[in-house]
């Protein structure tokens, strides 16, 4: 159980520090501007 437990806090830390990066992409390029563009 530690050991799951240590992998989701990495993972967590791992997605916390990404988050800026995630947004600044989602600025770059919407999906649901692609969406509504190529459906």
């Amino acid at each position: 159980m530690a050991i799951g437990d240590k992998l989701l806090q990495f993972l967590g830390e791992k997605i916390f520090k990404a988050q800026p990066i995630i947004y600044k992409l989602a600025e770059n390029f919407s999906l649901t501007e692609f969406y509504f563009r190529y459906l």
